[in-house]
Parts: C-alpha cells; sequence; structure tokens
C-alpha cells in the first residue's frame, strides 16, 4: 500500500480475515496484527480503495464488501 522507509500493508484472507503489516519504527518494525474492517483509518481504506484495480478481478468486489463492512 503505502511505499517508502515504513510498511503499512494489509493482507485480506479468502475467511474474511485481514492482516496489518507495519512499522512503527526502527526498532519496532515488521509487527503484524489482525485486524476488522473497522479498526482501519479511513486515510488507509482510500488507499486501498485508490489501488483496487491493482488486486485480481476475482477477489475486488470481496474487499470491497469487506471494507464497506
Amino acid at each position: 500500500m503505502k511505499k517508502g522507509q515504513w510498511d503499512n500493508e494489509y493482507y485480506f484472507y479468502d475467511n474474511g480475515s485481514i492482516k496489518h503489516f507495519y512499522d512503527l519504527s526502527v526498532k519496532k518494525y515488521n509487527i503484524e496484527r489482525m485486524v476488522s474492517p473497522t479498526k482501519i483509518p479511513e486515510q488507509d481504506k482510500q488507499a486501498i480503495l485508490d489501488k483496487i484495480d491493482e488486486c485480481p478481478a476475482q477477489w475486488q468486489e470481496f474487499v470491497l464488501g469487506l471494507l464497506r463492512g
């Protein structure tokens, strides 16, 4: 999702779970946690929506449905 020095990525699984993979600092990096769609900040949701066309076509509606709750 966001490219640059710090990771901030979301992985969507076909069972409906979402993993957030991110870095907080140089000493706190590669953090993984499972999140619900309601816990994804609006700016991150918008960034995902802005790049939804990079998602395989057969999964786009699935991801959109998860984000919309």
